[in-house]
């Protein structure tokens, strides 16, 4: 007769905890794919960004396997989702990644159109943009569409605008 103990739901199987790990350890991985203004942006400890700090120094790949070891050590202590998130993001074709430059690219095309009116609107949500520098980009993105019968959106000033967008709206 075989006994049940209330823990067996809890109970995950060594196989389970190694696919775990190494999961853990290859987002550790993509953390050093990262440029340093991207990893800006990822929710990790100090520990963890020293560590892919560190890893970028060596030069040895022996050196550098152990190092990707330790990251995906330090890699328990962190918040994964919220560092998954993050890479997402950054990760061009990836779900989020596409989302965010939808949104940018209809803010960019709401900018153009209606001028002062969108820029109060983007202000609103995002506080923190800085006014003057929108202004000038939208105006000069409106000019560069009046000037040309092509997509407004193709425009270099259109692009400038788009870039500064993407820098300072995420």
């Amino acid at each position: 007769m075989t006994e049940y103990y209330e823990d067996d739901e809890d109970w995950i199987s060594k196989s389970e905890v190694k696919r775990q790990m190494h999961a853990l350890q290859t987002l550790g991985e993509s953390l050093t794919n990262l440029n340093a203004q991207q990893l800006k942006t990822i929710p990790a400890s100090d520990a963890m960004l020293e560590a892919v700090g560190e890893y970028h120094r060596l030069k040895h790949r022996e050196a550098k396997r152990r190092m990707l070891q330790r990251i995906g050590k330090l890699m328990r202590e962190e918040d994964a989702d919220a560092i998954q998130n993050a890479v997402d993001l950054l990760t061009p074709g990836t779900d989020a990644h596409l989302r965010v430059e939808k949104q940018l690219e209809s803010w960019r095309a709401r900018l153009i159109e209606h001028g002062d009116h969108a820029i109060n609107q983007l202000l609103n949500e995002y506080p923190n943009a800085e006014r003057q520098t929108l202004r000038q980009l939208v105006r000069n993105a409106q000019r560069a569409a009046q000037k040309t019968e092509a997509n407004p959106q193709t425009t270099s000033e259109a692009k400038k605008l788009f870039k500064w967008l993407r820098e300072n709206l995420r």
